[in-house]
C-alpha cells in the first residue's frame, strides 16, 4: 500500500496500454517484439516461443548428427543450424540464411537463400520469414534426418 505525505500524490506506474516506438534490448528482446510506452518491463507482442517438445526434438537430430562419426561440412552446419535455433538466435539464423534485413525489427526478414554449404534450406528460410519456431523446428529435423 503506497502511503502519501500530505499534498503529494501515491507513485504509480503509468497504464501499459500504449506500444513504445523503440524496440525492446537485452533479454527483453529475447522473448517480446513490442513493449509498452515508458514500460520497458510490459510485452504488448510476444515473440512464438520454442516449446519443449520442439527444444527436444532440436536436441535429438543434433546429437544424431554428432553420434554419426563422419563430420563434413554440411553436417557440421546443420548442427550449428540447430544450435541458433535452440539458443533462440534468430537475428543471427536469418543472417546466416542470407535474409534481407527489414526495415523494423517487429517485420519478418524476407528474401533468404535456399542453399547454405550444400544443404537445401528452403524450408528453413521460409519458417523465418514467418518468424515460427515450430516450423523452423521441423524444417532442422527434416533437414538432419536427410543427412
Amino acid at each position: 500500500r503506497a502511503v502519501a505525505a500530505y499534498g503529494e500524490a501515491a507513485n504509480q506506474a503509468p497504464p501499459a496500454l500504449v506500444p513504445s516506438p523503440f524496440y525492446p534490448t537485452g533479454e527483453m528482446a529475447k522473448t517480446c517484439e513490442v513493449v509498452a510506452a515508458g514500460r520497458e518491463d510490459v510485452c504488448l507482442k510476444p515473440l512464438k516461443m520454442l516449446s519443449a517438445y520442439d527444444e527436444m526434438r532440436l536436441r535429438k537430430a543434433s546429437d544424431a548428427l554428432k553420434a554419426a562419426g563422419s563430420s563434413t561440412p554440411a553436417s557440421d552446419e546443420a548442427v550449428r543450424l540447430i544450435g541458433l535455433v535452440e539458443a533462440k538466435e534468430w537475428a543471427t539464423l536469418a543472417g546466416e540464411l542470407g535474409c534481407t534485413q527489414p526495415k523494423t525489427p517487429d517485420a519478418a526478414p524476407k528474401k533468404c537463400v535456399t542453399s547454405v554449404a550444400g544443404l537445401d534450406v528452403a524450408k528453413l528460410a521460409a519458417a523465418v520469414s514467418k518468424k515460427d519456431p515450430a516450423l523452423m523446428t521441423d524444417a532442422l529435423v527434416k533437414l538432419a534426418a536427410s543427412l
